[in-house]
């Protein structure tokens, strides 16, 4: 967590940036101070637990091809799933065990039919199941 102070803290809020999908709305007043902050950004990551866990479950379970590539603010993974054929997974942080955005990338051959079955099939999506 970085936290900036603008020259006219405390009256206004000071900034923060972290390695995090997104950035909690920092609750701010006069009175409030860096300790109150702090807080708030220790329940921020609270609330991403649910949203690390998926991702990792994601990176254990499945062929992601990008690995080196991804931090803690990475809600995307690539997957390889054959012959040629990959899926762009983007994972909503803020209700990660929702229905993902897919996007299939390959040859239309290869990729046509899966998306077809995607299509089909994402209908009967269960957030209460995991990928592993």
């Amino acid at each position: 967590m970085e936290i900036q102070l603008d020259k006219t803290y405390p009256q206004k809020p000071p900034s923060v940036s972290a390695e995090v999908p997104y950035i909690f709305n920092v609750k701010w007043s006069v009175k409030s101070r860096l300790k109150d902050l702090v807080q708030q950004f220790r329940e921020h990551l609270e609330k991403l637990q649910e949203f690390w866990s998926t991702m990792e479950d994601i990176d254990h379970s499945l062929c992601v091809t990008n690995k080196k590539e991804l931090s803690r603010a990475t809600t995307c993974r690539q997957i390889d799933i054959g012959n040629d054929c990959l899926i762009m997974l983007s994972i909503n942080a803020k209700d990660p065990s929702s229905l993902p955005e897919c996007r299939f990338m390959g040859s239309g051959l290869v990729v046509n039919p899966v998306r077809k079955l995607w299509l089909r099939n994402n209908k009967q999506w269960m957030k209460d199941k995991t990928c592993s």
